[in-house]
């Protein structure tokens, strides 16, 4: 199954140049990546999300996919993505295109942003209550600790939307940006 939070996203209209690029030989066509997610090859399916119109894969479930075709792991399972040196291999670097995507995912607010990974961590408040100071904050401009830091308590408390709840959270995540602050 993608994360996608930690995958890096690929739209499946650029599985045939991406493949290209690999030193795969012959382009592949739209239609062989659109029959590699409707019917299995080989036992396995591509992974996909569909996210509004866009259909979207991921490097790592193109790799598990390619694995799986190799007959290298067995559907279900988690390829260990380690070479012969016992270490992790490092990611590609992000393309343009995948930090565009990955900027529509988060200002559509399908992926979370680091403050409202923050904000959902806080305990003792209801879940309502922490969604929305969340969706305050975004509002707001709001994406990081740094930005939050940067506003201050006041700031963030003065945010438009702000009751009484809120406020409470907010001054959670003060105190909660304070202890990041200091283990650093």
């Amino acid at each position: 199954m993608i994360d996608i939070r930690t995958e890096q996203l690929l739209p499946t209209k650029e599985i045939p140049g991406y493949l290209e690029s690999r030193g795969f030989g012959k382009r592949v066509s739209m239609r062989v990546v659109n029959r590699w997610i409707r019917e299995e090859c080989n036992g396995a399916r591509l992974e996909v999300v569909r996210i509004d119109q866009v259909v979207l894969t991921s490097l790592e479930a193109l790799q598990r996919w390619v694995e799986r075709q190799s007959g290298g792991v067995a559907p279900g399972s988690t390829p260990a993505a380690v070479g012969h040196s016992g270490k992790s291999p490092e990611l590609p670097a992000m393309t343009p295109e995948h930090q565009a995507s990955m900027q529509f995912l988060i200002e559509s607010r399908v992926v979370p942003t680091g403050l409202d990974l923050i904000v959902r961590s806080l305990a003792g408040h209801p879940e309502s209550s922490l969604a929305y100071a969340a969706g305050v904050l975004f509002r707001a401009g709001m994406r990081s600790a740094a930005d939050a830091r940067a506003a201050g308590l006041e700031g963030l408390q003065a945010t438009t939307g702000m009751g009484a709840r809120s406020r409470a959270v907010v001054r959670d995540l003060w105190r909660a940006l304070g202890d990041q602050a200091s283990d650093a």
